[in-house]
């Protein structure tokens, strides 16, 4: 479904993993939209995901998202503490495990 490779291109796994839930939401609420249904009490969660939906203008906008995704750039952010700083909480985070 997804090219090979777009996950290192799309920001790594996270980015990947929540493009799929957005995909299998979106394409849940196309299929379901219009059945109102009361939700049974013991209802057990499904992880089914449906099928690629014939409507163009949805699978058009999953693609389209999906090459967005794969086109931002992901830097490492700056330290913004000096090296004492970062000592000092790297302290305070080992006597909290304590």
């Amino acid at each position: 479904m997804s090219p090979p490779g777009s996950e290192q291109r799309s920001g790594g796994n996270y980015c990947s993993t929540y493009f799929r839930h957005f995909e299998r939401r979106m394409r849940l609420k196309y299929m379901f939209h219009r059945k109102r249904k009361e939700v049974h009490p013991f209802h057990v969660k499904s992880n089914w995901n449906s099928p690629v939906q014939k409507s163009v203008a949805l699978e058009s906008f999953l693609e389209e998202v999906k090459m967005d995704l794969a086109e931002i750039k992901i830097i490492k952010p700056k330290q913004n503490l000096s090296r004492n700083e970062r000592k000092a909480l790297n302290e305070l985070k080992q006597n909290n495990k304590k």
